[in-house]
């Protein structure tokens, strides 16, 4: 397991969504979709918007809302 210590919440929301993007781009090449399930509320807004930022293949991301 690896495990990575980050700045602040920043830096784990610039973190998580370059590696939501990365698995968006590989899911989408292999499948054709990819399938992002996202909490509700302010929880993951900061990574919402850094996601934002990065090169996603928004067109063939389905989002599904959980809690």
């Amino acid at each position: 397991m690896k495990i990575d210590v980050l700045a602040g919440a920043d830096s784990v929301a610039r973190a998580a969504a370059s590696m939501i993007a990365e698995k968006a781009r590989s899911g989408v090449a292999a499948r054709g979709r990819f399938i992002m399930a996202v909490s509700g509320g302010r929880t993951p807004r900061m990574m919402l918007r850094a996601l934002s930022n990065q090169d996603m293949p928004w067109e063939k991301v389905h989002v599904v809302q959980v809690d």
